[in-house]
Formats: C-alpha cells, structure tokens, sequence
C-alpha cells in the first residue's frame, strides 16, 4: 500500500490496479471459444474449476453473448434461492 505523507492511501494506488474484465470482455466479443467455455464452466460446473469474481461478472455484462448472460442469471436465481433456504 501506498501512503501519503499525511498517513492516507494516494490515489496511485488505484492506477496500478488492473481490472482484468475488459480484456476478457474483448475475448469474449471476439468469439474466443476458450474463455467463452471457460467462463460458462465457472457458471455452470458443479465442483470449483475457477473462480467467479467481480472481473467476470462485469466482463460478461460488456458482452452480447446471451449464452453467457442466461447462464450468469441463472447463476444468480440459484444463489438467490439458496440463500433463502439457509435462513
């Protein structure tokens, strides 16, 4: 972390951080069937084969791949439910 002279995070801080969704998002609209298949097995695979971030998620909502779309909503309805059965 980078501080300031006052104790305070500065704001280069954020520009070293790299969000890696719009290279994925640019993967995804040029057809790349490899991330595209890798993307819908973090979404529909039942045992852990990656990792669903936040990166993800806002690459494909970049998209007009419907596929990936009804399979990150579909995603979310089963967590939704899950969720309200544990209370």
């Amino acid at each position: 972390m980078i501080l300031c002279a006052i104790g305070t995070q500065c704001a280069l801080q954020e520009f070293y951080y790299v969000s890696y969704s719009a290279f994925i998002a640019a993967a995804i609209r040029q057809g790349n069937a490899d991330v595209i298949t890798a993307t819908k097995e973090v979404f529909v695979a039942e045992n852990n084969v990656g990792i669903l971030s936040r990166e993800l998620i806002c690459a494909v909502e970049r998209t007009d791949n419907e596929a990936l779309h009804d399979a990150l909503i579909d995603l979310l309805k089963a967590a939704k439910l899950q969720e309200d059965c544990d209370k």
